[in-house]
């Protein structure tokens, strides 16, 4: 029986590795197996398995329903897959195993893909009107109705070109209809709207609480530009996503990590494996739409990163998610 402190040394020489041991070579029996499906031959080029206790390099790989089934020669590779087999020539490049991240928060990046991402590589923002363009492209792809709450993540005002946070009166003008919430990328603090605002029940009035920061302008008005304490009352008023909603921001989160090649992300706060297990588990085990696998690290500490109120996000997502 393979003990936890084995189980233990094999993950940390995968991660000391940098990549996700991905292969399964299946044996003589199964190449004389009735086909399931058409295979995916990949062969052309370096091939790196990280079988062994060194790196591996091989032909060819054969891939079927998802699992590697054959990893070596090309010849018996075109065996294995079978004369209806889709051929990928590499054309000289390297193939890799999927990389095992070593220290990132899976969970935090599910909030990403939950709202709009304005730290998007594809339409980046460098002024305020391309902050405002982002948020309408959003609330038009999510079909936000008016009245609704719109939550954009990774705000980051030192990228303006303005020098100076967007303010409750530009968001104002632009966004009259909705509950605009900026989360900036320390997870600190936001910028609202004034309904954002009047929905937390905050007014100009409202003084600047113990360990809270609020932003005023020369007349001493909020600003709608609120850190650490004094964001908490915003926080407490974001609603809690559907369970579909909650599907579709794990599976573009998914998306993301696998897209720069991550097949394996490490979970190193209970509290995030609470998020990832609502977020997940009831549905994606119906759906078995976690390709990815998340694992807790033993011994983590408490989500201290994210706001002590925006708990009641997180509680209703409660448990845990092992590594198979």
């Amino acid at each position: 029986m393979t003990t936890l402190l084995e189980k233990s040394k094999r993950l940390r020489t995968a991660h000391q590795a940098g990549f996700a041991l991905l292969f399964s070579i299946a044996g003589p029996a199964w190449a004389q197996a009735v086909e399931s499906s058409p295979a995916t031959l990949w062969y052309g080029g370096p091939i790196l398995t990280m079988a062994g206790d060194r790196p591996n390099m091989v032909d060819a790989v054969v891939e079927r329903d998802g699992k590697i089934v054959y990893a070596g020669k090309v010849a018996q590779a075109r065996k294995i897959a079978g004369t209806a087999a889709k051929e990928q020539n590499l054309g000289g490049a390297t193939l890799l195993p999927g990389f095992v991240d070593a220290h990132s928060h899976f969970a935090m990046m599910m909030q990403v893909a939950s709202g709009v991402d304005l730290q998007d590589p594809d339409h980046p923002i460098n002024d305020i009107p391309s902050l405002i363009a982002a948020l309408r492209t959003g609330i038009q792809a999510r079909q936000i109705a008016p009245g609704g709450w719109v939550i954009a993540w990774q705000y980051d005002d030192a990228k303006l070109a303005e020098k100076r946070h967007i303010t409750r009166a530009d968001l104002d003008a632009a966004f009259p209809d909705h509950k605009i919430v900026l989360i900036h990328f320390t997870g600190h603090g936001l910028v609202t709207n004034s309904a954002a605002m009047a929905a937390a029940g905050i007014t100009d009035s409202t003084p600047n609480p113990p360990g809270g920061i609020t932003l005023r302008d020369a007349s001493g008005k909020l600003t709608g530009v609120f850190f650490e304490n004094a964001a908490y009352p915003v926080y407490l008023k974001i609603p809690p996503l559907s369970p579909e909603q909650r599907r579709a921001a794990l599976d573009e989160a998914q998306r993301r990590y696998a897209s720069n090649g991550f097949t394996h992300a490490p979970m190193p706060m209970a509290h995030q494996m609470g998020i990832i297990h609502g977020m997940a588990h009831p549905i994606c085990r119906k759906r078995r739409s976690m390709p990815m696998r998340h694992a807790r690290i033993a011994g983590a500490g408490k989500f201290l990163f994210m706001p002590m109120a925006m708990q009641p996000l997180i509680w209703p997502l409660k448990a845990l998610i092992r590594l198979a």
